[in-house]
Order: C-alpha cells, then structure tokens, then sequence
C-alpha cells in the first residue's frame, strides 16, 4: 500500500523487538542507515539479544518489550519475533560443488560445499553484507519513517485489515459457511 507519512524526522529512533536471524539482519541494516540516531534491541533470551547489542552498538537492551517500546527515543519499531514465512519461488536451479565452502546467507558463519548459485528471497551475501530483497526493503522503510517517502509498504492499518480477513476466513472454514462482513471483533476473539 503506497502510504505518504505527512513529515520528516531528526532521526529514527528504532526499537527491535526479536533478536534471532531477522532480528539480527534488521538491525545490522539500521546500523548502516545514517538516519537510525537510536537503536533499541528486546530479546527474551537475553544471550542472543545482548549478543546482538554488542556487536550493533546498539543503544539499549531489555528482555522486556513493554519497556523498549515505552522509551522517549521510540518513533518506529521492528516486530521479529517468532512466525513462519512461506516463500515457494526459491529460484534455486542451478547447483555448484566444490571443496572449498561458501557462506550462507543468514548464517556467513556456516560454509557450505554445495551451493546454488541463483539468488534467493532475502538476498545474497556480499563483502560481508546482505544485499538484495531484503536490504532493499529494510532502507525504503527507513526511508519512509525518517523522510516520509511514499514506498509500497503496508500500514499498521492495512495490516490489520488483512489480519481481521485472514481470521475471518479461518471461522468461515471452521463453521463451514459464509459470514458477513465485517465481522465482529469479539466473534473473531472468542474462537
């Protein structure tokens, strides 16, 4: 959804909610974009997430995200806690074997012999860094926050809209017959 946030800002002030792999890459990007004045990491395994303030410099760590997303510095937040994304078109064709590994993407610690050469959805590893999909969208919504730059991102609102659908046809599925919409909320919460 093109969205036009209406302003700019001094800075982002980013919270991170989620340390884990998404976590760790959003926030290695925020600490490459120049606009991020405030990084703020929360992680319930307080290893990985004291992990990933050390080595972002980041500015403020807490297991608790109630506290995170309640600091003065906040003006855009992170969500990468635990989900699931299905990507079926992983353009992995072409295959190359050889004795010496290669850095996987998500993980550049781990070589591996066998790898396929075509990109997949996050991106690719390069001089250290991802680069592609996932860098790309990363800084057009930094961008978007810091500069109000129309981007193709989803609102909080629009997020909830598909949320409230999605919800919605799992009931009809349940009960096995068409509801009318919209639904009501407390319907969608009682199941």
């Amino acid at each position: 959804m093109s969205n036009k946030t209406g302003g700019t800002k001094d800075s982002i002030g980013l919270a991170i909610v989620g340390c884990g792999k998404i976590g760790r890459i959003r926030g290695e990007f925020a600490r490459d974009y120049p606009g991020v004045g405030w990084l703020g990491l929360c992680d319930i395994n307080e290893k990985v997430g004291r992990q990933l303030a050390e080595d972002t410099k980041a500015d403020f760590f807490t297991a608790d995200f109630a506290e995170l997303l309640a600091r003065p510095e906040v003006n855009a937040a992170i969500i990468a806690t635990e989900g699931a994304i299905t990507i079926d078109d992983t353009h992995r064709d072409l295959v190359m074997a050889g004795d010496h590994g290669q850095a996987a993407g998500y993980t550049p610690e781990v070589k591996r012999k066998v790898e396929f050469l075509a990109s997949y959805p996050p991106g690719d590893m390069a001089f250290g860094q991802l680069w592609g999909p996932m860098r790309e969208e990363t800084m057009a919504w930094f961008g978007r926050v810091l500069m109000g730059i129309e981007t193709p991102h989803a609102t909080a609102a629009d997020g909830h809209r598909n949320l409230i659908l999605i919800m919605s046809m799992d009931l009809s599925a349940q009960r096995g017959e068409a509801l009318r919409l919209p639904v009501d909320l407390k319907e969608l919460e009682a199941r």
